[in-house]
């Protein structure tokens, strides 16, 4: 071991890769390696997923690389009423992912209607925050009360120079909560099944 070849020798092909297609391409790559976030545009962080993660990635890297996409397959759309996407893609908007990276062929079946709507949701009330995800910052984990099903998260917009909650409710029950920020600041909740929501925090 030792020595930095490997990474140097990586960084000479995406230079020149950049120089071939110019400035303007946008560049990926999979999984989330810190070693090439200078060279690439956006990370393709595929795998991670447990129900013990914490989103330290994000926090130290939003604002300087794009992460996108989870693994994901057809049958966690299918099965038990879409319950393992909706979770998943709740935790990608959460964290500032960008959504999907998958087969979405499964959302287009009758009974995965309500799947669907929730896909559009998310990708819809995403979008107006893109720069945010993009060029803000992941801010400390919100603490939930009680913690069980609501997924949020708190993201400084740097256009606005405000803070942003960001909260999901991926199950079919209604959730009530309690948000407490980082600067003690609190936030009670009421949001109906598959319901997502974001709160400016001025």
């Amino acid at each position: 071991g030792g020595g930095g070849f490997w990474l140097e020798g990586y960084r000479k092909i995406h230079a020149e890769i950049r120089k071939q297609v110019g400035p303007k391409a946008i560049l990926t790559t999979e999984c989330n390696w810190e070693g090439c976030i200078a060279d690439f545009d956006a990370l393709l962080s595929w795998a991670w997923f447990d129900d013990h993660d914490i989103p330290l990635f994000p926090a130290v890297y939003s604002g300087v690389t794009q992460n996108f996409g989870t693994q994901c397959a057809n049958s966690e759309i299918d099965d038990n009423g879409g319950l393992t996407f909706c979770r998943k893609m709740a935790r990608l908007f959460v964290w500032g992912g960008q959504l999907g990276w998958c087969d979405l062929t499964a959302l287009l079946k009758k009974e995965n209607r309500h799947v669907l709507e929730f896909f559009r949701t998310l990708c819809r009330l995403r979008e107006p925050h893109a720069y945010t995800f993009a060029s803000g910052r992941l801010l400390r984990p919100p603490a939930v009360s009680p913690a069980d099903s609501l997924l949020c998260s708190a993201w400084f917009d740097p256009v606005h120079n405000l803070d942003r909650l960001f909260a999901v409710n991926p199950t079919r029950k209604p959730v009530r909560a309690r948000v407490t920020m980082e600067n003690g600041r609190r936030v009670s909740l009421s949001l109906a099944p598959l319901e997502a929501r974001v709160v400016p925090l001025d």
